[in-house]
């Protein structure tokens, strides 16, 4: 009975083990496979030239630009969700009325496609027409109207605000069954001293919010990496290259100027990123 039992859920588990094989390493052989090489296209022989894209990227023009608007866009992004997920985790957890139904509220964002995403966001940040510009004009604020995208200062802030909006209610139900889940013996401990809510959070739960944390980490990190989709909507990574990040250099490089080699090397080194961070990281999280 039990040979048989696991002979099924090892076919269960067959297809799962050769999907994730195919992406994770097929792929990305295959991937590398063609950053070694002068690709402009997918069909006709490519020449290899070894490592010289990647040495390429080094040196590119934009190479500096592209770095820092990405740590900028990560950093940014990562805390600012994480608080706001963390605030609102702590305002549903008061037991306030309609608690399910601002939890789906909070979900719509993520439930969205990234590109529905990027098109709200554009018209709330559009120049002239935006939802925001003109409710300052309606305000008679005329003064504090901005140009938003359109500006090389601002328009990838506007991206990070996007992208908080998207996450922060996913973050915040993480918080949340975090939350719910921690035994009550310390709380009511800190209720006898006499702890004030904000001193019972402060000291007793959010110390003991170790495990959403470190996933909330590992999940908006890896997207911060791979985002593009509503980087491309809202902005294209313009103007003149002030919001453009790894994803959307990969993209124009690989199919706006067909450079396949050169587009394959700036996606394995995302992939090298993703894995030179993250395996450390959760390798030590998990240990402590």
């Amino acid at each position: 009975m039990e040979r048989k039992t696991k002979f099924l859920l090892f076919l269960f588990l067959l297809p799962a083990v050769v999907a994730l094989g195919l992406y994770a390493y097929y792929f990305s052989a295959w991937n590398f496979s063609i950053s070694t090489t002068d690709a402009r296209s997918l069909i006709f022989p490519a020449k290899f030239i070894g490592l010289a894209n990647y040495e390429r990227f080094l040196v590119d023009p934009v190479f500096g630009t592209v770095v820092k608007n990405t740590i900028t866009f990560t950093l940014l992004f990562m805390g600012g969700t994480l608080s706001l997920g963390l605030f609102l985790a702590i305002l549903i957890d008061q037991g306030i009325k309609g608690e399910k139904l601002y939890k789906v509220i909070i979900l719509i964002p993520m439930a969205m496609p990234m590109v529905i995403s990027g098109v709200l966001w554009s018209w709330m940040f559009s120049p002239r027409m935006g939802v925001i510009n003109s409710l300052l004009i309606t305000l008679r604020l005329d003064f504090l109207t901005q140009p938003w995208t359109t500006s090389t200062s601002q328009a990838l802030f506007c991206v990070i605000i996007a992208y908080i909006w998207v996450f922060t209610g996913f973050v915040a139900l993480l918080y949340l069954a975090n939350i719910r889940s921690l035994p009550n013996e310390h709380s009511e401990s800190a209720r006898v001293d006499g702890a004030s809510k904000f001193q019972l959070y402060r000291r007793v739960i959010i110390p003991q919010l170790k495990p959403a944390t470190v996933m909330a980490v590992a999940i908006l990190f890896l997207n911060s990496l791979a985002a593009f989709d509503l980087v491309w909507t809202l902005t294209m990574g313009g103007p003149a290259g002030s919001s453009d990040l790894l994803g959307t250099l990969m993209y124009k490089q690989t199919f706006q100027w067909n450079f396949f080699g050169y587009g394959a090397a700036i996606a394995q080194i995302m992939f090298l990123i993703s894995v030179v961070v993250m395996v450390p990281y959760l390798w030590r999280s998990v240990r402590r």
